[in-house]
């Protein structure tokens, strides 16, 4: 067992405690316009529209301790400021405003801070995501200025969409290319899927056509997946293995979410059907990569019913010999993974049968740990002094004291 991990994690639930310094800065600060309603967002798109400008959204928390680091660090340099007079409109948003939640329902982020670049008519134009210096930032903005004579060209290109004009298939295939680069794909997939079913086999050799099928190959339903589940081989080839499986993990993920958000069992099938045999070269580890992909979508749902039918399934399978070995694992695991009641309720009930007559202090300790996290601190202590009942190790000793007095101060909170 991991005790100091252990212990950190208890240390997290029981003793949350964040500080955080802030300097001031001394230089001129990039002039933000803050997001608070609709009304100042549809100000912004109208300001963005009539000055020619490009609307550039900082979205942050306040508990986002890199968005602070790039306000004081990034945003506070003259040569930023001076890099969006007259070509950005600077505008910042809470995300956990109301009209932050609504903003992110249109343009969703992954992560804090995030920084989206938007056209006058709403469309996003490009997305950074993480803390940028100034070096970075001042690099996207030099590719950003790089681009405007193919954003203008995008525009074209949609008005011929929009307006209904015939558009030659060397058209479209710069289309879709510009619509990868600007990440506006979502509203060209119907296009894609039609131009890539149209793609002779000989033709995936060309690098654009490549990146056509990379960027429009969202799910397991896009016409371009039957091809990159068969050539493996030539897609490695062009874009190199690091690129391949990171495009397959993407897609584990967005499926992966869509199975959770739908609860879609079926979507999580094909998943280990069609997907992990991409991602996991040795066919010895598929059954552990299913059994894994299981437990990730149950626990998600927080279906226990169905996570503990997902356990006993596997248990038969691998036809394990030490039955409360397999539960400690498996409660230990999900235990260290989740941070919810009802996850954590699951972890001791499952446990819970071989703690009777235990002779190994690991278990009584998880099981302390457990009850610990869940505020049950008398069962926590019963399971403590069992186990101190038992021939301990010295790093046994020094856990099981730790934890005493991590659960006796969470008493008293």
């Amino acid at each position: 067992m991991e005790y100091k991990m252990l212990v950190s994690k208890l240390r997290r639930l029981f003793l949350a405690c964040v500080s955080l310094l802030v300097m001031t800065p001394a230089m001129a600060q990039l002039s933000f316009t803050e997001i608070e309603e609709s009304a100042d967002w549809d100000k912004a798109l109208n300001a963005a529209e009539a000055n020619e400008l490009l609307l550039f959204v900082d979205i942050y928390t306040d508990w986002c301790h890199w968005c602070k680091v790039q306000d004081e660090s990034t945003f506070s340099v003259p040569a930023v400021s001076e890099a969006f007079e007259g070509n950005y409109l600077a505008l910042k948003l809470d995300a956990e405003t109301d009209f932050g939640e609504t903003f992110l329902e249109t343009y969703p982020v992954e992560g804090y801070p995030t920084m989206m670049f938007i056209d006058p008519a709403g469309a996003l134009v490009k997305t950074l995501v993480g803390y940028h210096d100034v070096n970075k930032l001042m690099a996207e903005l030099a590719d950003l200025g790089n681009a405007s004579g193919a954003l203008g060209r995008l525009a074209e290109l949609k008005g011929k969409v929009e307006s209904g004009d015939e558009m030659t298939r060397a058209e479209e295939q710069e289309l879709l290319l510009l619509a990868a680069d600007f990440d506006q794909t979502e509203d060209f997939q119907f296009m894609a899927n039609n131009f890539i079913k149209e793609t002779a086999e000989a033709d995936w050799q060309q690098a654009d056509m490549m990146k056509i099928l990379l960027a429009y190959t969202i799910d397991l339903d896009a016409a371009g997946f039957p091809f990159i589940r068969d050539q493996k081989d030539l897609i490695v080839g062009q874009v190199g293995m690091p690129a391949y499986e990171s495009f397959i993990e993407e897609m584990f993920n967005e499926q992966m979410y869509a199975a959770i958000t739908q609860g879609n069992p079926a979507i999580m099938e094909r998943i280990i059907q069609e997907l992990l045999p991409l991602y996991l070269d040795d066919p010895a580890q598929l059954p552990e990569g299913a059994f894994t992909t299981r437990k990730i979508y149950a626990a998600a749902l927080e279906d226990w019913v169905l996570y503990e039918e997902t356990l006993s399934n596997y248990e038969d399978e691998i036809e394990v010999e030490d039955e409360c070995l397999y539960h400690y694992n498996e409660a230990y695991s999900l235990f260290d993974d989740s941070e919810s009641e009802s996850a954590y309720a699951f972890c001791y009930e499952y446990l819970k049968p071989c703690l009777e007559d235990q002779e190994d202090a690991d278990f009584l300790i998880l099981a302390a740990y457990i009850q610990g996290a869940r505020g049950l601190y008398d069962e926590a202590d019963v399971h403590l002094e069992a186990g101190r009942k038992l021939d301990l190790s010295e790093e046994q000793e020094e856990f099981l004291d730790e934890l005493a007095g991590l659960i006796a101060q969470a008493r008293e909170e």
